[in-house]
């Protein structure tokens, strides 16, 4: 889970850090509802350790915060995908 009150913390902004293997920087991940409602897509991945990071803090593309609940997010890289789920809570 992503609890939103205690997970990690940027510049007073909670976020959720997705790690992968790949080192492509052209990789993606979109993030949908219960419903598979596009969220938001995370793009421009950030290299650490020979992985790339994105790094989410639980808002949609238009800025606001999620409601909490269960999440798709789909890491989109040269072609193939990979789906992991995330259940948000906290206010």
């Amino acid at each position: 889970p992503f609890l939103r009150n205690t997970h990690n913390n940027i510049n007073n902004e909670r976020h959720v850090r997705f790690v992968s293997d790949s080192q492509n920087l052209s990789a993606s991940i979109d993030i949908f509802d219960f419903s598979m409602d596009k969220i938001i897509t995370l793009d421009a991945p950030i290299i650490t350790n020979n992985q790339i990071e994105f790094i989410w803090n639980g808002s949609s593309e238009f800025g606001s915060k999620v409601n909490n609940g269960v999440y798709f997010c789909r890491l989109n890289d040269s072609g193939e995908s990979k789906w992991v789920k995330l259940a948000v809570l906290g206010d």
